[in-house]
């Protein structure tokens, strides 16, 4: 299968990277785990260790939502890029096309 650059597609993967931040923006699963955590009454240094543990895991995944938006950010500009560039190339075509005028592209040409 030739690639192709399909910004619908593009834009798809995007929004699905920005769900998957704000899942991690609330600590993910470690967000349940350290609220579970920190709600019992589970004590001693195992306890504490496991709190610090999750809490370490909870600001990680926070952390990587704001990455995740940032490449989602630049997914769509790439998408948005790719729309700019199609409408240019149906714009010429149809000048081509009103002057007619070959609609090939240059390597095609003799």
């Amino acid at each position: 299968m030739e690639p192709t650059a399909d910004p619908a597609a593009l834009d798809a993967a995007a929004r699905a990277l920005r769900r998957q931040a704000d899942v991690l923006d609330g600590g993910g699963r470690a967000g349940t785990f350290l609220r579970e955590a920190e709600g019992s009454r589970w004590t001693g240094h195992a306890a504490r260790e496991f709190v610090s543990a999750v809490r370490d895991d909870f600001t990680s995944a926070r952390g990587l939502a704001g990455e995740l938006r940032e490449i989602a950010g630049l997914i769509e500009k790439g998408a948005e890029k790719i729309r700019r560039y199609r409408a240019e190339q149906a714009r010429l075509e149809r000048e081509r096309a009103e002057h007619n005028l070959p609609n090939k592209p240059l390597a095609a040409m003799p």
